[in-house]
């Protein structure tokens, strides 16, 4: 066994090798209740077709003002509370 050799100034240390960097995902788009259509509601999670419709149906009364209107829209269908919190941040209006 060679005895540890000082490191010399002007010679580099060995780097250790990194891992390559991973870039972040990308962001999903959101989705406009507003004007979406019924294919791009069955993409959020926890809403599919049938509730997809009813988000369409109740659209056709008038234009989602915002996130409480949209929630208070929904209290009287059958979209869930759970639904509704699974596409918190995923939708804009």
């Amino acid at each position: 066994m060679s005895p540890r050799q000082p490191h010399h100034p002007l010679r580099p240390r060995p780097r250790h090798q990194s891992s390559p960097r991973i870039p972040p995902a990308p962001q999903a788009q959101k989705v406009n209740l507003n004007t979406g259509a019924a294919s791009d509601f069955d993409k959020l999670p926890q809403i599919g077709a049938a509730w997809a419709k009813v988000i369409i149906d109740e659209r056709a009364k008038g234009r989602y003002k915002n996130w409480n209107d949209f929630v208070a829209r929904m209290k009287g269908t059958t979209v869930n509370q759970v639904a509704i919190e699974a596409i918190t941040g995923k939708v804009s209006f």
